[in-house]
């Protein structure tokens, strides 16, 4: 098992090995000590090739019992005796559209030691993952975005931003493989919804499971009272 002493060592493994990867958000502060010892540090990642990257950093599965390479996203590096969450996206997996997957990876740039989306992408990939692939736009995120656009916009504005931008580059709203990621139903125009019944069916299954058993739990706490 790989331990690192130094998180730009990682993306020298990285470099070395050819592999072709962007950091997809939260990177400002990545080359830190303070936030992997703080146990806030985790890396989220998007690559042409799951298996590769997970080898050239010596990551392991966050659950082994799948297999080799887990559910193949989950992953987890060793920093200094801690284990660092590593989210490994890959080129069809469904976490943007394939089209805009390989973009991102097409047009990245360097940043410091490692490589993040351009700019175009950085801003109209963070409006669907802060609006899409959260249960409600927050107001930290709805600041940030409002920052990068260079005004105060509402989540109607910027899905309409995000939407034009989908329109022109011929992307589209997707289900990830990964059912623990949701595509929040708010899009304005449904005709950039490209999914199945079988990719949807997942993600249906998982939130019910969640919703049912927050209402066993909320419904135990009202007959028996908060154990708080």
């Amino acid at each position: 098992m790989v331990e690192y002493d130094n998180i730009a060592d990682m993306f020298a493994r990285l470099e070395a090995s050819a592999v072709s990867y962007v950091v997809l958000r939260n990177f400002d502060n990545l080359l830190e000590d303070s936030i992997y010892m703080a146990g806030h540090g985790d890396i989220d990642m998007l690559c042409a090739d799951m298996k590769q990257t997970v080898d050239a950093i010596g990551a392991k599965p966050s659950n082994p019992e799948f297999g080799e390479y887990g559910d193949g996203t989950h992953f987890y590096i060793v920093y200094k005796g801690k284990k660092v969450s590593v989210d490994v996206r890959s080129v069809g997996d469904g976490y943007y559209c394939e089209s805009w997957e390989k973009n991102i990876l097409a047009t990245r740039v360097l940043h410091k030691c490692f490589y993040v989306m351009n700019e175009e992408n950085h801003l109209y990939s963070l409006i669907y993952h802060a609006i899409f692939q959260k249960p409600s736009l927050s107001d930290e995120y709805q600041q940030r975005l409002s920052d990068m656009i260079g005004r105060d916009s509402s989540e109607s504005e910027l899905i309409d931003c995000l939407e034009d931008y989908m329109k022109k580059n011929g992307y589209n709203y997707v289900y990830a493989n990964d059912f623990r990621v949701p595509l929040r139903q708010c899009m304005h125009d449904r005709t950039l919804c490209c999914y199945s019944f079988s990719e949807r069916w997942p993600h249906f299954k998982y939130d019910t499971k969640l919703k049912t058993i927050d209402f066993l739990v909320k419904l135990k706490h009202k007959i028996f009272g908060d154990p708080r």
